[in-house]
């Protein structure tokens, strides 16, 4: 079923999520399913997933207060109200959040929600173009199962975008991606960021439990064999717009 795309969209690559699932006979679809409905609240995406992904504890969690953090295609998962009610200065980035989006049914009831409750700390803006109002706001920059649902060169873009979001010493965490991504994305990092450190973690088996989606879908579970994690750590201003104009470079 094409509904079921945003529902998982998990840590591979669209070749390798789309033969993982057709493999195990899940599901059949069209990438341009991922525009057509949002599923909300969390249940596709637990909040321990999210935090393993991420490679985060709570002791992390505790060592973000008073920093500014931002999730990038945070979406309506539960990691926003999380940080928040933690005390962490949290924000979510995704162009779901413009409320001309939101569908006129029960999903859309839960956006509103959802987006009345935190709409202080909401920025309606997609990841391929953030706003230059943001660049040099954060020092945590946070993206767990984004770039899985983007082709290669927007993942590049994305990717450039969210390290615009940095203040000169910061930290990017780009989780749930698998080798081929980590690869392209780590050596695009190394080349338009010389100065910043650029780490590669193994995340392993990732297990999805989907559950309460229907009528979309039954309860089920949905395991991805091998994710990883990128981390950089700036110490150096970000790359200006003349390096940005290369961000499909080697994509």
């Amino acid at each position: 079923m094409k509904l079921l795309l945003l529902l998982i969209g998990l840590c591979l690559g669209t070749q390798s999520f789309a033969q993982v699932l057709e493999e195990k006979g899940e599901m059949t679809f069209s990438m341009n399913a991922a525009s057509e409905v949002l599923v909300t609240g969390g249940t596709a995406y637990p909040l321990d997933v999210i935090k393993g992904n991420l490679g985060l504890t709570e002791s992390d969690v505790v060592i973000f207060r008073g920093r500014r953090v931002v999730s990038v295609g945070e979406g309506y998962n539960e990691l926003l109200p999380h940080l928040l009610a933690k005390g962490v200065a949290a924000y979510g980035m995704d162009t779901w959040y413009n409320e001309k989006n939101f569908p006129n049914n029960k999903t859309g009831a839960r956006m509103r929600d959802f987006a009345r409750k935190h709409r202080k700390n909401l920025i309606a803006a997609s990841c391929l173009d953030i706003p230059n109002k943001y660049h040099g706001k954060f020092e945590l920059v946070l993206l767990h199962q984004l770039l899985g649902n983007l082709t290669r060169a927007e993942q590049a873009s994305c990717v450039v975008q969210s390290m615009k979001l940095l203040q000169p010493e910061g930290e990017a965490i780009f989780a749930c991606i698998d080798r081929d991504t980590r690869d392209a994305l780590a050596s695009l990092l190394r080349r338009l960021y010389p100065n910043a450190q650029v780490m590669s973690f193994q995340e392993g088996e990732v297990t999805y439990a989907v559950k309460n989606l229907e009528p979309y879908v039954r309860r089920k579970t949905i395991t991805i064999p091998d994710c990883y994690r990128l981390v950089v750590k700036t110490s150096s201003r970000v790359a200006d717009s003349s390096v940005a104009s290369r961000s499909s470079e080697g994509t």
